[in-house]
């Protein structure tokens, strides 16, 4: 999970949920919207799940390089048997 903010300490523009589970959504939430890992946060309003099916994971690697952070999810791949 990861908050965009205004400011440090500042409001929430966007929330970001990387699920590399299933079909690797990338879950985007503006302003204060809440999400969790239940799925019906995922279609509330103001609410946008991106890179399904299966494209989650390339599209995380860009969101975590938008933010500044140098995270391998490398490790984190989950390929189907």
């Amino acid at each position: 999970m990861l908050t965009f903010l205004a400011a440090p300490n500042g409001r929430v523009l966007v929330t970001a949920l990387v699920e590399l589970e299933g079909c690797e959504p990338v879950i985007f939430a503006t302003g204060a919207t809440k999400l969790t890992n239940d799925t019906r946060t995922w279609m509330a309003p103001g609410v946008a799940t991106l890179g399904v099916p299966f494209d989650g994971n390339a599209l995380a690697v860009t969101v975590l390089k938008t933010a500044g952070s140098h995270w391998n999810l490398a490790a984190y791949t989950f390929s189907s048997p």
